[in-house]
């Protein structure tokens, strides 16, 4: 089975049972009605020919594959939601970036006064570049 045909969710809620002993307490947790947790167990049992848990007195049990699989899932889980947390984003009133733009000498000074102005009040340490390039050398440049 490959990655792009597993829905993703199904070990949040996996992690979900696991961590919380019960699927009623996971529906809780992950604010899901029962239904869509056992259906999503289901899946997950028919995925990997596995029961996962089983159902002792009040608690499910995770099965020895469940117990294998657990610190696999949430160091999974920890990474993707990492990435999601620390993902940079562009903010341009702390960027100290250099933009580098190329203008024709007809529209650079009323673009670049109108440009300098707006840059000035939304992203103070931004430097703006112009460059003239010559037309025949427009499509070399741009794929620089």
């Amino acid at each position: 089975m490959h990655i792009k045909d597993v829905d993703l969710n199904l070990f949040i809620v996996f992690d979900a049972i696991y961590s919380e002993g019960g699927v009623s307490r996971a529906c809780r947790r992950l604010n899901l009605t029962q239904p869509a947790v056992s259906h999503a167990l289901g899946r997950l049992r028919v995925m990997f020919n596995d029961p996962l848990f089983v159902r002792r007195r009040h608690v499910m049990t995770p099965t020895p594959l469940a117990r294998q699989m657990i610190a696999m899932v949430r160091q999974s889980l920890n990474g993707l939601e990492t990435t999601l947390s620390q993902t940079n984003r562009f903010d341009p009133t702390t960027t100290r970036r250099r933009f580098t733009i190329g203008l024709r000498n007809n529209l650079e000074t009323p673009f670049l006064n109108s440009l300098l102005n707006r840059i000035t009040d939304v992203a103070p340490l931004v430097d703006i570049s112009t460059v003239r390039p010559e037309r025949r050398d427009l499509e070399r440049e741009l794929t620089m």
